[in-house]
Protein backbone atom coordinates (compact mmCIF):
# COMPACT_ATOMS: atom_id res chain seq x y z
CA UNK A 1 0.00 0.00 0.00
CA UNK A 2 1.45 3.51 -0.80
CA UNK A 3 2.10 6.06 1.69
CA UNK A 4 -0.15 8.79 1.49
CA UNK A 5 1.73 12.19 0.37
CA UNK A 6 1.91 14.74 3.21
CA UNK A 7 2.17 18.32 2.29
CA UNK A 8 5.65 20.22 2.45
CA UNK A 9 4.50 22.86 4.63
CA UNK A 10 3.59 19.96 7.39
CA UNK A 11 6.56 18.06 7.26
CA UNK A 12 8.94 21.53 7.62
CA UNK A 13 7.17 25.04 7.98
CA UNK A 14 10.34 26.81 7.93
CA UNK A 15 11.03 25.19 4.34
CA UNK A 16 8.54 26.59 2.06
CA UNK A 17 8.83 30.32 4.14
CA UNK A 18 11.25 32.46 2.28
CA UNK A 19 13.05 34.12 5.21
CA UNK A 20 14.81 37.84 4.57
CA UNK A 21 18.07 36.26 6.46
CA UNK A 22 17.79 33.47 3.55
CA UNK A 23 16.82 36.23 0.98
CA UNK A 24 20.08 37.76 2.10
CA UNK A 25 22.45 34.75 1.62
CA UNK A 26 21.14 34.25 -1.67
CA UNK A 27 22.10 37.46 -2.59
CA UNK A 28 25.83 37.45 -1.33
CA UNK A 29 25.75 33.51 -2.33
CA UNK A 30 24.92 34.98 -5.96
CA UNK A 31 27.33 37.86 -6.12
CA UNK A 32 30.27 35.77 -4.47
CA UNK A 33 29.37 33.30 -7.60
CA UNK A 34 29.83 36.54 -9.70
CA UNK A 35 33.21 37.66 -8.39
CA UNK A 36 34.50 33.66 -8.55
CA UNK A 37 33.55 34.40 -12.80
CA UNK A 38 35.12 37.83 -12.74
CA UNK A 39 38.14 35.94 -11.39
CA UNK A 40 38.40 33.18 -14.30
CA UNK A 41 37.13 30.75 -11.84
CA UNK A 42 40.04 29.78 -9.95
CA UNK A 43 39.57 28.02 -7.02
CA UNK A 44 40.87 28.90 -3.21
CA UNK A 45 39.36 32.10 -3.14
CA UNK A 46 35.56 31.08 -2.19
CA UNK A 47 36.16 32.78 1.29
CA UNK A 48 37.41 35.94 0.06
CA UNK A 49 35.00 36.27 -2.61
CA UNK A 50 32.40 35.51 -0.22
CA UNK A 51 33.52 38.47 2.43
CA UNK A 52 33.56 40.71 -0.69
CA UNK A 53 30.49 40.42 -1.68
CA UNK A 54 29.17 40.69 2.05
CA UNK A 55 31.09 44.04 1.69
CA UNK A 56 29.43 45.20 -0.80
CA UNK A 57 25.92 43.75 -0.65
CA UNK A 58 25.71 44.14 3.49
CA UNK A 59 28.26 46.66 5.12
CA UNK A 60 28.42 49.09 2.19
CA UNK A 61 25.09 49.24 0.19
CA UNK A 62 24.08 47.43 -3.51
CA UNK A 63 26.54 47.60 -6.01
CA UNK A 64 25.36 48.20 -9.67
CA UNK A 65 25.81 44.95 -11.28
CA UNK A 66 28.53 44.17 -14.91
CA UNK A 67 26.61 43.78 -18.23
Amino acid sequence: MPIPSTPHSILSPLASAATPATAERERIAARAYELYLARGGADGQAEEDWLAAERELVIGGETPRES
